[in-house]
């Protein structure tokens, strides 16, 4: 079984994705075990992050998708309030995300 490490900007077409095929595709491959996703809990916040108050989200698609995946944690157990603020993503990087998310496939 294949290990698939999803990226911010797939959990993000999750979200608010036009075109969903790829997603799609993941999640069928999921739940026909020929693949393991994986979330990282950063690259959840940083999606999550990444919604305005005007997109259109489809909880319903995020939770299937969570429904095959693996979350895992990549900070340690307790983090200082100092040390979240180094989760927050720049403009860039949300714009970024959102351009391949919201890219007609």
């Amino acid at each position: 079984m294949e290990e698939i490490m999803l990226a911010v900007d797939v959990i993000l077409q999750a979200l608010i994705g036009r075109s969903t095929s790829k997603v799609d595709a993941l999640i069928m491959e999921a739940r026909n075990g020929e693949a393991q996703l994986q979330i990282l809990d950063s690259a959840l916040y940083c999606a999550l992050y990444s919604v305005r108050g005007e997109d259109t989200v489809n909880l319903r698609r995020l939770a299937e998708l969570l429904q095959y995946t693996q979350l895992i944690s990549d900070s340690p157990e307790y983090l200082g309030p100092q040390e979240r603020e180094s989760w927050i993503p720049s403009q860039g990087e949300v714009e970024n995300w959102r351009k391949v998310a919201l890219e007609e496939n």
